[in-house]
């Protein structure tokens, strides 16, 4: 399953919910790039950006990882339309109107996280059960 939307939007916490909701695990982009930003024991803020890309990589190889092990997964991160785009993201420039990929063939839900959920959590993980 994947979980998207703009910065601050509450993607984190929805995927979170959903991963305890339905035991799986939860891949999240930005704990990917924090770790490695920890890790080379950086206490540069700015240096963090160096490793958007390589972050993205491990993330995705991760996913790879557990759904060929059969393994269901909610993976978490603002998905970009375009790596300028995702660039101008991560320095805080937010194009909001690029901000959307498109998804075709692939059941999706909306779920405004402005006040709670909306559906609400059970309608959602119903989605999820059902649609898998």
């Amino acid at each position: 399953m994947i979980v998207s939307g703009a910065p601050g939007s509450g993607k984190t916490t929805l995927a979170r919910t959903l991963g305890d909701v339905l035991h799986i695990p939860v891949l999240n982009r930005d704990a990917v790039k924090t770790g490695m930003h920890v890790t080379v024991a950086s206490n540069d803020p700015d240096e963090v950006h160096r490793f958007a890309e390589p972050a993205f990589s491990a993330f995705y190889a991760a996913a790879v990882l557990l759904l060929d092990a059969t393994c269901s997964v909610v993976i978490e991160a603002a998905f970009h339309a375009d790596l300028e785009c995702a660039d101008r993201m991560d320095a805080h420039e937010f194009p909001w109107g690029t901000y959307i990929i498109e998804l075709t063939g692939i059941p999706t839900l909306d779920v405004d996280t402005a006040r709670g959920y909306e559906p609400q959590l059970d309608v959602v993980t119903n989605f999820v059960r059902t649609s898998a």
